[in-house]
């Protein structure tokens, strides 16, 4: 009798382990299924806000700035775009997340959308026209007193502003990166390097001509004695 009860205990023991092995395994596939890559995600925000331009590579990464965050940087392969996934803490409801499009040779701000956030008072915004008063400004010259708040979203527009200037500061503090980085020069560059190449040669047969009349000179005077 007791020899079957400790058989019925095993058995039980078994199914549960069983049963917890399946769910831990089914649980790993549903993991990986539904696995969402933050990098390919901003990836195609970047594109579906810039009218479908290609992003392949990221500038920058978690770039810290004054009580905001720039968390991704990409530049269009194409040269005339740079998109930015900015952070900027103090909303009502916590950080808040905003995606900025700018035109690379006028600085203007094309387009700005919202990430991830837990604001309440997006539809005050809106009604405000408060993401319209962003767009079309220089990044590299706007303030804080450049936009206004929208009464009643007061914390919701601050957190935006923050993430907005945050890219203000990045482009004052690294202009190298925010520049057209598919172009090693510019054509009138190019122009006076070549310039400079062609003078470093001409410069260069000067001096081996120079050399060369020495060594005639030096061997005239070894064949007359004279050395």
């Amino acid at each position: 009798m007791q020899k079957n009860i400790i058989l019925s205990i095993f058995k039980g023991v078994m199914v549960l382990s069983i049963i917890t092995l399946v769910c831990t395994v089914l649980l790993g596939v549903f993991n990986i299924l539904t696995a969402v890559d933050p990098l390919q995600i901003a990836y195609d925000k970047f594109s579906q806000y810039s009218s479908d331009k290609r992003f392949t590579k990221m500038l920058e990464e978690n770039w810290e700035a004054d009580n905001a965050k720039i968390v991704y940087f990409a530049q269009s392969t194409d040269g005339t775009t740079n998109a930015f996934l900015s952070k900027g803490n103090g909303g009502y409801g916590g950080p808040v997340e905003v995606y900025v499009i700018i035109n690379v040779s006028t600085n203007l701000i094309e387009r700005v959308e919202l990430g991830a956030h837990d604001e309440t008072y997006i539809g005050s915004l809106n009604r405000d026209g408060f993401f319209d008063r962003i767009k079309n400004k220089d990044i590299t010259t706007l303030q804080d007193s450049s936009i206004d708040h929208t009464s009643g979203a007061t914390w919701s527009s601050n957190a935006i502003k923050r993430a907005v200037l945050a890219i203000t500061d990045y482009y004052a503090k690294k202009p190298e990166m925010v520049k057209d980085q598919t172009a090693s020069s510019s054509p009138a560059q190019r122009t006076i390097n070549n310039s400079k190449n062609e003078q470093v040669l001409v410069n260069d047969a000067v001096v081996q001509n120079r050399v060369s009349s020495l060594q005639d000179k030096i061997l005239q005077n070894k064949q007359g004695g004279l050395l």
